[in-house]
């Protein structure tokens, strides 16, 4: 038996053969013959007669099934050892049946998807030997073409990868023969890139009032758009309200945050992208909000002498309401004490191009107590501090005890001298050191070095008197210049003790006149006067005469 062959899956015929002949080879006519194939998809037709009179008798075959068919026949039942083969080859290219496959998604700039074309006929058998060509939308593409054509599972593959996040379509022809099957390759963004992310910022705002919206761009390293990344804001400074984004990133790669601060500065305001730093920042400029107080740049001295130039003179400065400091020059600043008892002087600075008011020469004169000084100007909060004034310097000095007093002589004086000392405006003044020294009599003193107590007084520790009666002076002298009433001086009349003794002023001679009642001419010892308590007329006569030329000791 014979058959013809090749023939095309689908379409073609092959005629099948058989010669029955009998053990001598001679013809049999008349035989009946009954052909078999093996493989799929066969259509087999068998002989319409019996062999005819050259023994021959014939059949066709044709298959949807591309491949190597045997054919093998019996005739009246006898196998015949003789078989036929029948390839079967695959049709043309069928645009239907042909397929194409690609791996996906893929990330952008790293990423590479395998593409798939399968090529078959019309019946879906694989096409060997088939020239592919592949075809990409989009940009960006690295499209690698199949480096050989079908093999004999009719596949040919090729490569995609791209630098554009996108989704791409895939289309081939084969053998010039467009497939209707195309494959879908989705290009992810890759990794969020440092340097091509990006980050902007509304800018200026009002300290206290505005709102900064801050917009974060998310991209990986060509430029693709990053979605559902987590975006983290920071910035520089203080007094900020930083709030965070509330999503991922958009489909756009973006995300926005807001910045709200009461500190007028210029903020820097960085970003991570899903733990990534932002290479690129954004800075917001927060201005001052509009002039609302006045507040201390440099306090006034809490503690002041009366009369004397505070030590600290303040500096008050034009701030809003957020105590961001306000520019400007000409705004007059008033000074004022409460309660009444002291009055300021030199009270009104004005402010220079920097918005601050410096006091020069501010004094306070009065009672010393507790004040509140207040700093004012037009339209503006004021500002406030307290201060404690004291006494100012020595100004006066004046007794505080009698100036006048007497006592026996080589006694102390019943009241030791005092003195008080005053500044100008009346207030005691303490620690000032006062000297008392003695200046007529010959007397003595105790605590001569004083220095006044809080009242502002001093008081020599004591003062002893001469031994001689008469006028003694103390004079007290306060340490300092210019302190009226200075020295203070102190007198004290020395008298005499009680009679005990008698001495000569005058040495008697040593003859006595006749008198009276005495006996001899010569005067008797002193140590031997004697007067009896009751004497004659004579006596007292002798005894006046003698006492007016004697001193009582």
């Amino acid at each position: 038996m014979s058959a013809t062959s090749p023939i095309t899956a689908g379409s073609g015929t092959s005629t099948i053969t058989v010669t029955a002949r009998d053990a001598s080879g001679n013809p049999v006519q008349g035989a009946t013959v009954v052909l078999a194939a093996t493989g799929g998809g066969n259509t087999l037709t068998q002989p319409a007669a019996t062999t005819n009179a050259s023994g021959v008798a014939t059949g066709t075959l044709s298959s949807t099934l591309a491949e190597s068919k045997t054919i093998s026949a019996t005739i009246d039942g006898v196998a015949i050892t003789q078989t036929a083969t029948v390839v079967v080859n695959a049709g043309p290219v069928s645009a239907a049946q042909s397929t194409v496959g690609a791996t996906s998604p893929i990330a952008a700039g790293s990423g590479s998807s395998t593409i798939t074309v399968t090529a078959r006929d019309a019946n879906g058998n694989p096409i060997q030997g088939a020239t592919v060509v592949l075809a990409t939308t989009g940009s960006g593409n690295t499209l690698t073409q199949p480096a050989a054509t079908t093999n004999a599972s009719g596949v040919a593959t090729g490569t995609l990868s791209s630098t554009l996040a996108e989704s791409k379509t895939i289309s081939a022809t084969i053998n010039a023969v467009a497939i209707t099957q195309t494959a879908t390759v989705v290009v992810n963004a890759g990794a969020v890139s440092a340097s091509q992310s990006t980050m902007g910022a509304t800018s200026p705002i009002t300290a206290g009032s505005g709102t900064s919206t801050i917009t974060v761009t998310a991209r990986d390293a060509s430029g693709n758009l990053v979605q559902g990344a987590t975006v983290v804001l920071a910035a520089t400074g203080t007094g900020n309200t930083l709030t965070q984004p509330t999503a991922p990133t958009n489909a756009s790669g973006l995300a926005t945050g807001t910045l709200g601060s009461t500190v007028a500065e210029s903020k820097t305001v960085s970003a991570t992208i899903d733990g990534v730093v932002v290479t690129q920042t954004a800075t917001v400029v927060v201005d001052v909000g509009a002039a609302t107080k006045l507040a201390f740049a440099t306090p006034p001295s809490s503690v002041a002498q009366s009369g004397v130039q505070l030590p600290q003179q303040p500096v008050l400065q034009v701030q809003d309401a957020n105590s961001n400091p306000v520019s400007g020059s000409g705004v007059v600043v008033t000074a004022t004490v409460t309660p009444a008892g002291a009055t300021p002087s030199n009270t009104t600075a004005t402010t220079g191009a920097g918005g601050a008011a410096s006091f020069s020469g501010l004094t306070l004169t009065g009672t010393a107590g507790s004040y509140t000084l207040s700093f004012a100007a037009e339209g503006l909060t004021p500002a406030t501090s307290g201060v404690t004034l004291t006494a100012g310097p020595a100004a006066t000095i004046l007794s505080n005890s009698s100036t006048t007093q007497s006592a026996t002589v080589g006694s102390a004086v019943g009241s030791p001298p005092s003195v008080l000392v005053r500044d100008g405006v009346g207030n005691p003044v303490a620690s000032v050191p006062v000297t008392f020294a003695v200046v007529l009599g010959n007397g003595t003193i105790t605590g001569a070095n004083q220095t006044t107590n809080t009242s502002g007084i001093a008081t020599v520790g004591s003062w002893t008197l001469g031994s001689t009666a008469g006028t003694n002076t103390l004079t007290a002298t306060a340490t300092g210049s210019g302190i009226t009433g200075n020295p203070v001086t102190f007198t004290a009349d020395g008298t005499p003790g009680p009679a005990a003794t008698l001495a000569f002023v005058v040495q008697p001679s040593n003859t006595w006149p006749c008198c009276p009642g005495q006996h001899g001419h010569g005067v008797p010892s002193p140590s031997r006067w004697q007067f009896p308590r009751t004497r004659t007329p004579a006596q007292a006569h002798y005894l006046a005469r003698v006492s007016s030329r004697l001193s009582l000791a």
